[in-house]
């Protein structure tokens, strides 16, 4: 894109940031002249990328996670994020992740309580990050490409827990930071000074926090504030046929109350998993006995629930009556009341999401232990140290394997459905 473009672009994102500025009152000590609000940061970034920074023909940053700079053999990929407008962008996600406010402006609504195309602007946005910090480290700037990974994290804190949706992006967000880490320890030579200072740099930012008694219960009154804000919405959902035959007589007060305790109901076991002295491993088989009997029930499967105790996988003979009381229910459905919230089924396993994500996080945590130590004595050290943060699926320290490459830390247990082909989890550290 020309100079001239640039400029243009440039102004086009000024004069918004003013219009909008006029619109909410001007913040006061704004940085460099941006909005107090990160949100309207962002939203600048996401217009000023969709109108004028077109990715070159066959460069999809959203194979950022694959994508390796140093063997395009034609330059693609570096000359396009080095050209003045990427720069631009990087610079403006960059000085949005620096502010401490982020208000996403969302509105009670079916059709804006899930921000899909913003988040996935959003999204969009952290793969030029990515891409640039690969760019940066195989030309050697391994500092300026770990600064781009904590802008991921910080990223992933603006997203926050406002909607299950968002909580997920931000969990996915800070996992991607920590994937890009282990991109670039894998490029550098090890560098006590560097390591040190992204070592103190992470512990400062703190862990990804999650409350779950507060998060569901946010969850639970925003999917009911949604469609209480929307009445033909609502009333289009209770008058299909299926729920209907749950609800005759009721109010649409009173079916919306009885989706609430049901949900309330389901996440009070939930709440219980997650407060018990049970072990990881063993809250995650909970929880996914907890998430099958919420589908069951929502989908108005009582004669199943009632055959189906819990048992993974169940009995022969019992796993014969459910595929029987399957079929019958697929031919006379009947939802209950709690399918006008199903949005949140996906919260039921959060914790399994969540330890998922914190498996990559404290596995990046551990390994730059142990690139410090080659960085000090030339060698790897034969055994893990101690009192490095933990393989959160067995809450043990990790399996500590050298290669001829590097290291790999395994984790100890498996998390249901958090595998493939039944391996346990593990990450592979390349050393220099």
């Amino acid at each position: 894109m020309g100079t001239s473009s640039s400029f243009e672009s440039k102004h086009l994102v000024c004069i918004l940031g003013a219009v909008v500025l006029a619109a909410s009152g001007a913040a006061a000590s704004a940085p460099s002249g941006l909005p107090q609000n990160a949100a309207l940061v962002y939203y600048q970034a996401c217009l000023f990328r969709y109108l004028h920074l077109k990715p070159p023909a066959g460069f999809d940053p959203s194979l950022s996670t694959t994508a390796e700079p140093d063997s395009d053999p034609n330059k693609t990929i570096t000359s396009f994020v080095r050209s003045p407008d990427s720069q631009f962008l990087i610079e403006l996600v960059t000085a949005a992740s620096r502010l401490p406010q982020c208000d996403w402006g969302l509105v009670h609504r079916p059709r804006q309580s899930v921000p899909t195309g913003v988040m996935a602007g959003v999204r969009d946005l952290t793969y030029f990050l990515i891409v640039q910090a690969k760019v940066s480290a195989c030309d050697g700037q391994y500092r300026a490409a770990l600064e781009n990974a904590l802008t991921l994290r910080r990223i992933a804190r603006h997203l926050g827990d406002q909607t299950l949706n968002m909580y997920i992006q931000a969990e996915s967000t800070n996992g991607l930071a920590f994937a890009l880490i282990r991109y670039v320890l894998g490029k550098m030579p090890p560098d006590v000074e560097t390591l040190t200072w992204l070592g103190n740099e992470l512990a400062a930012g703190g862990e990804m926090e999650w409350r779950p008694r507060e998060t569901l219960a946010k969850w639970i009154d925003w999917e009911v504030q949604c469609l209480q804000a929307s009445p033909d919405v609502l009333a289009g959902e209770i008058g299909h046929p299926a729920l209907r035959k749950k609800t005759e007589g009721l109010t649409e007060a009173q079916v919306m109350e009885r989706a609430r305790q049901a949900w309330e109901e389901v996440f009070k076991s939930v709440l219980d998993v997650l407060e018990s002295e049970r072990s990881p491993l063993d809250k995650s088989h909970a929880l996914g006995q907890l998430a099958m009997k919420a589908s069951l029930k929502m989908a108005g499967d009582e004669a199943i629930l009632e055959v189906w105790d819990g048992e993974t996988p169940p009995p022969e003979e019992k796993e014969r009556e459910i595929k029987r009381l399957m079929l019958e229910q697929r031919k006379n459905p009947a939802h209950d009341p709690m399918w006008l919230l199903g949005y949140l089924q996906g919260a039921v396993d959060s914790y399994s999401r969540y330890a998922h994500f914190h498996a990559r996080v404290h596995a990046v945590q551990a390994a730059i232990a142990v690139y410090l130590i080659k960085a000090k004595t030339g060698q790897l050290p034969q055994t893990l140290p101690t009192d490095l943060p933990k393989d959160p699926y067995s809450d043990k320290d990790f399996e500590y394997q050298m290669i001829e490459r590097g290291f790999i830390l395994r984790c100890r247990a498996v998390f249901p459905g958090q595998t493939l082909h039944g391996e346990l989890l593990q990450f592979e550290f390349q050393v220099k």
